[in-house]
Formats: structure tokens, C-alpha cells, sequence
């Protein structure tokens, strides 16, 4: 019985977070990921690599100058839906394991209305 009402209760805080949409995203956002300065310097690492979709794997920032501890790469325009991206370390031998999946979705900027009126052939256009 308390083994029941303990699975019952940790449902119950799990299920509000389960089922929470994806975040969404748009063109001209930012994918942004933190790897530590430490992790640059031992891992000799020049660039990162990101995955779309289960996608082939694509260079997404060089290595220029001091190294940082956040990066990021501008959210390319994608089918409007759900995608996943994946980001890696690199060095010029080879590359490390693949971040946690970010799940979102992404959306398209809505087309502007209203909608404009009916072409039509005239003798002289409007000054």
C-alpha cells in the first residue's frame, strides 16, 4: 500500500512535467549551449558540430581567438513542426558524444494581413 501511494504521488509531480509542449523557435533565434573553458583547453577543441532531425552532422561555430564558455548558431528556417537538434565538441582527430536532444518546435512568422486586393491591367498605373 505505501508503495502504491508513493508511485501515486511521484506520477502525479512527473505527469505536469511529461506533458509540457516543446519550447518554440523561429528564424533568426539562436541555438545556445554552454561548454566550459576547462573542456576547450583539455579537449584541444576546435570546433562544434550540430545534428537536425537525425541529420548529417555539420560544423556550426569555428574556434577564433580566446575561448568562451557559451556558444551559439542562428536557428536555420525548418519546416514549421517538431525537430531535434544535437550539438558536439570537436578537435581535428575526432568528435565527442552528442548533447541531451532539444525537442522544440518550430514556427513560422505568420504571413501579414490583411491580404491585398485583386490585380487588375489598367491604361496608366497610379502616380
Amino acid at each position: 500500500m505505501r508503495i502504491t501511494l508513493l508511485f501515486a504521488a511521484l506520477l502525479a509531480v512527473a505527469a505536469p512535467v511529461l506533458g509540457q509542449p516543446p519550447p518554440t523557435a523561429r528564424e533568426g533565434q539562436a541555438f545556445q549551449w554552454d561548454y566550459p573553458d576547462a573542456f576547450v583547453v583539455a579537449g584541444d577543441v576546435s570546433r562544434f558540430e550540430q545534428q537536425l532531425d537525425a541529420g548529417v552532422w555539420t560544423d556550426v561555430f569555428m574556434m577564433v581567438g580566446d575561448a568562451a564558455e557559451t556558444f551559439s548558431t542562428p536557428i536555420p528556417a525548418l519546416t514549421p513542426g517538431l525537430h531535434t537538434q544535437l550539438v558536439r565538441a570537436c578537435n581535428t582527430a575526432l568528435c565527442g558524444g552528442a548533447s541531451s536532444p532539444l525537442d522544440f518546435e518550430f514556427v513560422a512568422d505568420p504571413i501579414p494581413d490583411p491580404v491585398p486586393g485583386s490585380s487588375r491591367i489598367v491604361d496608366t498605373p497610379v502616380p
